[in-house]
């Protein structure tokens, strides 16, 4: 826990300093449910099957592309309480970074959320549906690459429950 000089609680920043996350590149991203609750449904014999919030979970990031230029989807999982993603900004100087895509995601997603459970009683979440922050990764050279596409790949034959 960081303090400032007036003895508040200050956020702890996890982004690299100086870094431009609006340049070109790779990122491995992970969002956590708030309190990791499970929403987005369940694993079954090691495979994830998703429920209807986790279809809008996976449908909002697979749409990437087409809301924010210059952005794709390499991979991505979506897991009860978690989502891992490679997301990729193909135009150097974007105009939108990669801490305001993630944000714009989650506040998407959330509202989408709060809808379901008015609309179609999905499960409801305490508080707020993710976490504050979110977990990257630059992702550096083709190895680091591979390896995350793996990992995200088996991560429903891993799962092991955190709760």
């Amino acid at each position: 826990m960081a303090f400032n000089y007036y003895g508040i609680v200050t956020r702890k920043e996890i982004r690299l300093k100086n870094y431009n996350y609006r340049d070109h590149g790779y990122y491995f991203v992970t969002i956590c449910s708030h309190n990791r609750d499970c929403l987005f449904g369940e694993i079954i014999k090691k495979e994830m099957h998703l429920n209807a919030a986790g279809n809008m979970v996976q449908s909002v990031w697979s749409s990437l592309s087409q809301v924010y230029e210059g952005w794709i989807i390499d991979s991505l999982i979506v897991m009860p309480n978690h989502v891992h993603a490679v997301v990729c900004n193909v135009l150097s100087g974007n105009k939108i970074g990669l801490p305001n895509l993630i944000r714009k995601i989650k506040s998407f997603t959330a509202t989408n959320y709060k809808n379901g459970i008015e609309l179609q009683n999905w499960a409801p979440f305490h508080e707020k549906l993710w976490q504050r922050n979110y977990y990257e990764i630059i992702i550096k050279n083709r190895d680091s690459l591979h390896r995350i596409r793996k990992y995200i790949l088996e991560n429903p034959s891993n799962w092991n429950d955190p709760r």
